[in-house]
């Protein structure tokens, strides 16, 4: 009973604003119960909220592949880092998640993202065919494809894609967008 009360205690102390209290109640915890990948994956959010974000990062990092926590852990990481304009950090945070599951299109959309950022877009590219061969009918997976094909300069290709988007959904609005705004260009 101790150990839920506790944690209960670190969200009402989140409500209030009072982070540090929050560190304190789960640094608590720590000692009188055992460590957990729960603790650790509070306390990093506690840092975040408290605007810590090396800490948080440090924090998220830590906790282990086998845990429930972890995909969800890196996902916070990789936005943290992000938000301080770490993307290199953030790619590498991502790295390892990818290649170990390949069910997660949010990491997948978000590690792309950060390649098509750095300027590698065919690495984009490529990360969306990967997630795309885990799950073929994603319209959604599909689209972000076509984006990084058109930003790598492969315009026909991105024509394609979006076409299969709006087979597959035909009515996704941005694919319907993103291809008229493509079909324009070419008209123009």
């Amino acid at each position: 009973l101790g150990w839920a009360i506790g944690l209960q205690k670190v969200v009402v102390l989140w409500e209030l604003k009072k982070d540090q209290q929050a560190v304190a109640q789960l640094d608590h915890l720590e000692r009188h119960h055992s460590k957990s990948d729960l603790l650790n994956f509070m306390r990093a959010m506690t840092f975040a909220r408290a605007q810590k974000d090396r800490i948080a990062v440090d924090l998220y990092l830590q906790i282990p592949a086998n845990s429930q926590y972890f995909l969800k852990a890196r996902q916070h990481a990789v936005s943290l880092l992000r938000k301080n304009g770490d993307r290199p950090h953030a790619i590498k945070a991502l790295q390892a998640v990818l290649k170990s599951i390949f069910n997660n299109t949010t990491l997948f959309i978000l590690a792309a993202d950060l390649y098509s950022q750095e300027g590698l877009h065919k690495k984009a590219v490529e990360l969306m065919e990967l997630a795309i061969s885990n799950d073929i009918h994603d319209s959604n997976l599909l689209f972000f494809r076509g984006v990084y094909e058109e930003k790598a300069g492969e315009h026909s290709k991105c024509i394609a894609t979006m076409k299969k988007v709006l087979l597959l959904n035909p009515m996704h609005s941005k694919a319907m967008n993103y291809l008229g705004y493509l079909l324009s260009l070419i008209h123009i």
